[in-house]
Order: structure tokens, then C-alpha cells, then sequence
């Protein structure tokens, strides 16, 4: 995966989360959900998640900045409030800054010392997580979308259970291009 290549020895300035409001979800852990990392002096997001295409495939692209930006506060309220709404048509991407959130410490101001992705076979990644020093970041597939966990948020296990369903194992990409570097 040689777009997820770029984030090895990176340092996370900023983190946002990135969600599709989940009218009619009957679980908050249904919510379409991904992650914007700004990295170092960029003034630009690097979204992960899954190919919308595919609905399975790990991916990454570049977002400018949003001028709307939501608070962590706000994130369990409008949830609910839109989990309980059928559908609407003034619906795009809400932005919620997490930098400063408790919960996200181990990751903002940190590097990412590794990035693994989870693969059944080689040409079937179904997942990426981004490793640092004390945490981490997992971004895998659901049926409405993406979702991300770390040690602290959104503890479901979903990719360890992908991972004993087919077989599949995490493949790290800083070793793969240490083992290169050393042939």
C-alpha cells in the first residue's frame, strides 16, 4: 500500500473526526466514522478510511481544513440527534476537532512510529492502523461505511475479529521497507 507509505515518521498536529450523520442508526456503533490526521506544518487533512467504491478497501485522500468545525461536546448529543431522524437531504461530512480531547493524547503530538495493514491475502487489505509510541489508530469497513478505534475510543475489536474469522494478519509497512532497504 504505497499511499499509506507517506505517514511512517510522522508527527499528528491535529486530528479530526470526519462523520456521516447516522439518520436512523440503531447503535452508536453503526456511525459511518473516519479520521483526518494534519500533519506537521500542513495545512491540510489526510482523511483515512474505507474506498466508498469498494466499501472495503483501506484509503486515504487530502481535505482542506473545514471552516465548520464541531467540538468534542457536541459529538454524543448529535449523534443521538441524528441516529432518531429517518433522512434528510441537507446531509454532507460533519468535522468534530478532537485534538485537545483527553481521550486522544497518546496520538496528537506524537509520531507514527508504524503503519500495518490488515490483509487476508496479499491483495485483499481490508483495514489500516496507524502505531504510535503509546496507542493507535484502526480504521476498517462496517456495512455503513468506516470506523475508527484506538485504545480509548470505540473499543469493538472489530479488525481482531476480521483478523480471526479469515486468518488475516497485519503486515507492517516500516518493516517491509527496512527488509527492502537492508536486501
Amino acid at each position: 500500500m504505497v499511499t499509506f507509505k507517506k505517514f511512517l515518521d510522522q508527527e499528528v498536529k491535529r486530528l479530526f473526526l470526519i462523520v456521516w450523520p447516522p439518520c436512523g442508526e440503531e447503535k452508536i456503533t453503526d456511525i459511518d466514522v473516519s479520521v483526518g490526521l494534519v500533519l506537521g506544518d500542513e495545512q491540510h487533512m489526510h482523511v483515512i478510511t474505507t474506498d466508498k467504491d469498494d466499501k472495503w478497501t483501506p484509503s486515504t485522500y487530502i481535505e482542506s481544513i473545514p471552516h465548520e468545525i464541531f467540538s468534542w461536546s457536541d459529538f454524543p448529543t448529535r449523534m443521538k440527534k441524528w441516529m432518531k431522524i429517518d433522512e434528510s437531504d441537507d446531509l454532507s461530512y460533519e468535522f468534530y476537532e478532537i485534538t485537545h480531547v483527553d481521550t486522544f493524547d497518546k496520538i496528537v503530538s506524537q509520531t507514527i512510529s508504524d503503519v500495518e495493514i490488515l490483509n487476508i491475502d496479499e491483495n485483499s487489505p481490508f483495514g489500516v492502523k496507524f502505531v504510535f509510541e503509546n496507542d493507535y489508530i484502526v480504521s476498517s469497513p462496517i456495512s455503513a461505511g468506516n470506523t475508527i478505534e484506538t485504545k480509548a475510543f470505540n473499543q469493538q475489536n472489530k479488525i481482531h475479529h476480521f483478523a480471526k474469522l479469515w486468518k488475516a494478519r497485519f503486515s507492517s509497512l516500516k518493516y517491509k521497507l527496512n527488509s527492502s532497504a537492508a536486501s
